[in-house]
């Protein structure tokens, strides 16, 4: 049983180190990563004017706190924002990763799996408080099709993530089909990436001890970006990345990463790809 050790960010230059089992065969992995300002404050910018001593101070209005009116996203949680803004930008009503079945011997570990999921995030977005618009909004979509995916490899999953997003964007984010955002080459989460879950990442879900946190077991994160697909520019790039085969797309991550909090800070941008990529067998662990 392998065994490495994680930091998990808190604030910039702090972290929380602990030991991790995981039943996989992997090297040692260490993750260092910083929390995204997704949403920088915007500073004031102050004017001075020129005005003589003896000039007056203006009038000041003092108002009551009580009379302030409420920001309604004050209080709101921050990836529950960051989720929202993200709706409103694109006028989606859906977010969420497609996760592909491509283990076929156990049925019951499928539906229990699919449980799993369904309830560790339905769970987190109740107990912080997600606002229904949000919380409504997530939808998983599980593929299984025994004919297509039973044992499909990755670049055969990319193929056929890559049709269904050009097609999905159409007709389930009916709002956005008129956004201009669309002609730009921006896409949502939902668009970029995908789940695979093969015989040992599905078992490794499923057969997890539920009374120990640190054993969940993981799922493949899969990238599919135009430059994923060109498996000609990744044989001339072998060299130059970790990969034997040269695809950095893809990297093993823990399973309740399958949720609000990664699949935001995942971002859509292609540098926020690496600020979390380790190479399989490595474990990412967020």
């Amino acid at each position: 049983m392998a065994s490495f050790c994680w930091i998990r960010p808190l604030q910039i230059g702090h972290g929380i180190r602990r030991g991790y089992q995981s039943r996989a065969l992997l090297r040692t992995a260490y993750l260092l990563t910083y929390p995204k300002g997704r949403h920088p404050y915007k500073p004031l910018l102050f004017l001075p004017t020129r005005r003589s001593s003896t000039s007056m101070l203006p009038n000041t209005t003092f108002m009551s706190s009580s009379k302030i009116p409420p920001d309604p996203q004050s209080n709101l949680d921050e990836v529950a924002k960051n989720i929202h803004d993200d709706l409103r930008h694109f006028k989606h009503d859906k977010w969420g990763w497609v996760l592909y079945r491509c283990s076929y011997g156990d049925d019951e570990a499928w539906t229990r799996f699919q449980q799993i999921i369904h309830e560790r995030s339905r769970k987190g977005m109740a107990e912080r408080g997600f606002p229904l618009e949000v919380a409504n909004s997530l939808e998983w979509t599980f593929v299984s099709d025994r004919t297509s995916f039973d044992g499909a490899s990755r670049d055969q999953l990319r193929q056929h993530f890559y049709a269904w997003a050009a097609a999905a964007e159409k007709t389930e984010q009916l709002r956005a089909v008129d956004n201009e955002r669309n002609w730009t080459g921006d896409k949502s989460q939902r668009y970029i990436y995908f789940i695979q879950v093969d015989e040992e990442a599905l078992r490794s879900v499923v057969d997890a001890d539920p009374s120990d946190s640190l054993d969940e077991g993981w799922v493949n994160l899969i990238r599919c970006r135009d430059g994923d697909l060109d498996l000609d520019w990744r044989q001339r790039e072998k060299e130059n990345v970790d990969e034997e085969d040269g695809d950095e797309g893809w990297m093993m991550i823990a399973a309740h990463m399958v949720g609000p909090d990664f699949y935001d800070a995942i971002g859509r941008m292609p540098q926020d790809w690496y600020t979390f990529y380790t190479p399989p067998p490595g474990l990412v662990v967020y």
